[in-house]
């Protein structure tokens, strides 16, 4: 996709908007794979312009066609508000957040969401020309009704001097456990790139299952009392 000088709003919705994917019980998890290609970095910047937001949509604010999503609706979820360029050059390079607003415009404007925690360190190596990276996300409902919450930006061998940036993080309080869209907002091609070539988008959801070995176990137990009685 090729990024103009002003904003551009990338979204998919991966679930019907009637029935979301729902961490409904202890270990659910929804896990997002995009893989892309940067070309035309800039050199460095201080902004947080490469922003991506995963979240349950409100039925007034679904869009049909291509345009501009305008309509009035309070969404639930959490964003990335990171920094692209050569190096990175902003004090929270790759800053985890959680929706708090009520304005429409779903990553335009930073008000709208609330601070959780950054995971890159500001002056250290950024993004490449020419070299894919993943950005991997996992959202898994804990025992606590929590929601745990991993995003990681990998690739090359020093973004972030590592090759890779994480946040993890706790939500004690999730605003609603249901997400259907997956966004990214690259907001000028002079703070971000000048194209950035997809070639994976993945959406996962797992649930777990009892092993077979819990329900042998679990009939020899019940042979066994069975047997004791008589």
């Amino acid at each position: 996709a090729t990024i103009p000088g002003g904003s551009l709003l990338f979204l998919t919705y991966f679930a019907p908007d009637a029935t979301p994917v729902t961490l409904a019980s202890t270990g659910d998890e929804l896990k997002i794979t995009w893989t892309f290609t940067p070309l035309g970095l800039n050199a460095n910047n201080t902004s947080q312009n490469f922003v991506l937001g995963t979240v349950d949509t409100p039925t007034a604010a679904v869009v049909s066609a291509d345009g501009f999503a305008t309509a009035a609706g309070v969404y639930s979820g959490y964003s990335m508000y990171s920094n692209m360029g050569r190096t990175l050059g902003n004090g929270n390079p790759w800053l985890l957040k959680k929706w708090g607003g009520t304005s429409s415009d779903f990553l335009g404007h930073q008000g709208n969401w609330t601070a959780l925690i950054n995971g890159a360190t500001s002056g250290l190596h950024g993004y490449d020309n020419n070299v894919p990276y993943t950005y991997t996300e996992t959202l898994t409902r804990n025992a606590s009704g929590g929601i745990d919450i991993v995003s990681t930006m990998s690739g090359g061998t020093t973004l972030n001097g590592t090759g890779t940036m994480t946040d993890s993080f706790t939500d004690t309080t999730p605003a609603a456990y249901t997400f259907d869209t997956f966004a990214v907002r690259p907001a000028g091609s002079s703070t971000t790139a000048t194209t950035l070539n997809s070639s994976l988008f993945e959406v996962e959801f797992i649930t777990p299952v009892p092993e077979p070995a819990t329900f042998v176990l679990a009939g020899l137990g019940l042979l066994g009392l069975v047997g004791f009685r008589r």
